[in-house]
Protein backbone atom coordinates (compact mmCIF):
# COMPACT_ATOMS: atom_id res chain seq x y z
CA UNK A 1 0.00 0.00 0.00
CA UNK A 2 0.74 3.61 -0.44
CA UNK A 3 0.55 5.54 2.35
CA UNK A 4 -0.03 9.24 2.39
CA UNK A 5 -0.34 11.80 5.59
CA UNK A 6 -3.38 13.57 5.56
CA UNK A 7 -2.98 16.74 7.71
CA UNK A 8 -5.87 17.01 10.35
CA UNK A 9 -5.35 20.51 12.16
CA UNK A 10 -2.65 22.43 14.65
CA UNK A 11 0.96 22.32 13.94
CA UNK A 12 2.86 20.78 10.90
CA UNK A 13 5.52 19.89 12.78
CA UNK A 14 3.88 17.51 15.51
CA UNK A 15 3.43 13.64 13.79
CA UNK A 16 0.17 13.37 16.27
CA UNK A 17 -1.85 16.24 13.83
CA UNK A 18 -1.43 13.68 10.71
CA UNK A 19 -3.63 10.93 9.81
CA UNK A 20 -1.85 8.26 7.72
CA UNK A 21 -4.74 7.04 4.45
CA UNK A 22 -3.84 3.17 2.63
CA UNK A 23 -3.75 3.52 -0.95
CA UNK A 24 -4.07 -0.15 -2.22
CA UNK A 25 -3.74 -1.14 -5.92
CA UNK A 26 -7.03 -2.24 -7.57
CA UNK A 27 -5.20 -5.74 -7.82
CA UNK A 28 -4.91 -5.94 -3.98
CA UNK A 29 -8.45 -5.29 -3.79
CA UNK A 30 -9.28 -8.18 -6.03
CA UNK A 31 -6.44 -10.70 -4.77
CA UNK A 32 -7.95 -10.16 -1.05
CA UNK A 33 -11.63 -11.16 -2.27
CA UNK A 34 -10.85 -13.79 -4.12
CA UNK A 35 -8.84 -14.94 -0.53
CA UNK A 36 -11.92 -13.93 1.19
CA UNK A 37 -14.18 -15.88 -0.68
CA UNK A 38 -11.90 -19.21 -0.53
CA UNK A 39 -11.25 -19.24 3.14
CA UNK A 40 -14.73 -18.74 3.81
CA UNK A 41 -15.76 -21.48 1.46
CA UNK A 42 -13.05 -23.99 3.52
CA UNK A 43 -14.68 -23.21 6.56
CA UNK A 44 -18.10 -23.70 5.67
CA UNK A 45 -17.70 -26.84 3.95
CA UNK A 46 -15.77 -27.87 6.93
CA UNK A 47 -17.75 -26.82 9.69
CA UNK A 48 -14.80 -24.80 11.44
CA UNK A 49 -16.51 -22.12 12.39
CA UNK A 50 -20.05 -22.70 14.35
CA UNK A 51 -22.61 -20.70 12.54
CA UNK A 52 -24.02 -19.38 16.35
Amino acid sequence: AFITPVFLGGGHTLPQNYRPISVLPAFSKVFERLLHDRINEYFTINQIISSN
